[in-house]
C-alpha cells in the first residue's frame, strides 16, 4: 500500500509524517478522507446518513394523508370565480370569432388582450379548458373550439 509523498516543511517531516506518527499508517489515511469529505471525527458515515434518510422516508410514506384537514380536495374549476383576465379572454374570443368566422391564434390572443406572452394567452386557454368552456387540438393551428357552454 502506498501513501502519499509531500514535499518536507521546514522541520524535516511532513505533515503526512507526522500524522503516521501520531496516530498509525491506517488511522491517519482515514483522517486524510474524512478531511477531503469534511466530516469531522465521530461524524456519522455516508451508509448511516442514507439509512437514517431512509427510515425517515419510510415513516412518512408509510403515514400518508389520512383525512382532508391534511390533503383537501381540488375545487372544481367551474365552481370558482373567473379571474378577470380570463374573462376577458374568453369575450376577446367570442369577437374575434363573430367578426372573423374563426378563432385567433395564440399570438393574436396575446397582442388582442395584451398579454405578456403567448405562454400567458396558453395559460388562461387552459383556465378556460379546464371549465369546460373551451376546447383545444393539439398541433392544429387554430385549433380552438368555443363549446356550447360559452358560446
Amino acid at each position: 500500500m502506498s501513501y502519499p509523498r509531500a514535499a518536507a516543511s521546514k522541520g524535516g517531516t511532513t505533515t503526512w509524517q507526522r500524522r503516521v506518527e501520531r496516530l498509525g499508517p491506517e488511522a491517519a489515511r482515514q483522517q486524510v478522507i474524512d478531511d477531503v469529505l469534511g466530516k469531522s471525527p465521530g461524524s456519522p458515515t455516508r451508509a448511516q446518513l442514507a439509512e437514517k434518510a431512509w427510515a425517515e422516508f419510510e415513516g412518512r410514506r408509510g403515514r400518508g394523508a389520512t383525512n382532508e384537514e391534511e390533503c383537501p380536495p381540488r375545487p372544481d374549476p367551474a365552481d370558482t370565480p373567473m379571474g378577470e383576465t380570463t374573462a376577458h379572454v374568453l369575450d376577446f374570443l367570442k369577437k374575434f370569432k363573430r367578426r372573423r368566422g374563426y378563432l385567433p391564434t395564440y399570438r393574436e390572443i396575446a397582442e388582442g388582450c395584451e398579454l405578456s406572452s403567448t405562454s400567458v394567452a396558453d395559460y388562461h386557454l387552459r383556465l378556460l379548458e379546464d371549465r369546460g368552456l373551451v376546447r383545444r387540438t393539439p398541433g392544429i393551428a387554430r385549433g380552438l373550439v368555443i363549446t356550447g357552454r360559452a358560446a
